[in-house]
Formats: structure tokens, sequence, C-alpha cells
């Protein structure tokens, strides 16, 4: 029986997130706690979405201190995120497309793999709406994902269509 440790920033403590003032200490108590929690538990897989808050030292430690696999997914594109040194302590870090694995390769970085996205179309179709929802939820132009922002630099050029 494999133990898997999933990553997460949620929790009761979760709210220093938003505080700028604190939160490199909390970045820096969160990565302490799983390097802490990961050589207590030795999990066989420590799987990770994203993990931009997990410093390359954490998974060096967790690499040199444990025998856990390092996966992670990174849903977004992380030419544009940067954060390139965190890639390599991993022992699979997975992307969504080619040309950033190929991109990666390029760069050094063998431990990159490509994972397509995708659905499931039992779960993720269309749907018809009633006149209540359509009222609700309609609109010309839509953002599906996370408020970042240069998102909404775009969103407020759009504001005249209807969002």
């Amino acid at each position: 029986m494999w133990k898997i440790i999933f990553t997460k920033k949620k929790g009761k403590l979760s709210f220093l997130e938003k505080n700028k003032n604190v939160k490199d200490i909390w970045h820096s108590i969160m990565n302490r706690n799983l390097v802490s929690h990961v050589k207590k538990t030795v999990p066989d897989l420590l799987f990770i979405s994203k993990g931009e808050t997990i410093t390359p030292e954490t998974l060096w430690e967790i690499r040199k201190r444990t025998a856990t696999i390092i996966v992670n997914v990174f849903p977004d594109n992380p030419l544009y995120m940067g954060k390139f040194e965190a890639i390599e302590p991993c022992h699979h870090f997975f992307v969504k497309d080619t040309y950033v694995r190929d991109t990666l390769w390029k760069a050094g970085l063998k431990n990159v793999r490509y994972l397509p996205q995708c659905t499931d179309p039992d779960v993720h179709r269309s749907v018809e709406l009633s006149e209540d929802d359509k009222a609700e939820y309609g609109a010309d132009v839509s953002l599906i994902g996370s408020l970042y922002p240069y998102r909404l630099k775009f969103i407020e050029e759009l504001l005249e269509f209807g969002l």
C-alpha cells in the first residue's frame, strides 16, 4: 500500500497567505512543516499541484532525507512563472504543453514530462439552463480561471460587453 501526501494551501492559518507582511514567514513555516511531516511519515509519493510556495531547498531536503518520489503537476505555464529552480528537485515535473516540455528539456531539465489535460464527458458536458439560470449566469463574455492582476486588467477592458 502506497502512502501519498497531497499538498495544498488550506488550513486554520491559510489567511496569512493574503497578508503581505507575514507571507514569507508563513511560507517558511509551511515549508519546514512539510519537510518534518514527510520525514516523519515517509510517504512513497509527494504529489504537488503547482506548489509555487514550496521552495527548492524544501524539495532538496526531502530528497536528501527520504526515498519519497516528488511529483509536481504544473497546470500553468512555468515559462511565465519563472520558478525554474523548483523544477529540478522534483523526480517528475508534468506540464500540459509539449513546447514547454521541449523548452525546459533544452534548458537541461530532463525530469519534465508531458501530461495533456483532458475532461470526462460524463461530467463535463453541455447542460440546458433554465431562464432563471440564464438571467443569473448569462453573459456575453466569461472568464474561467484564477483571478490574477493581469487578468483583472483584461476584464476591466471588457466590462462594456456584459461580463
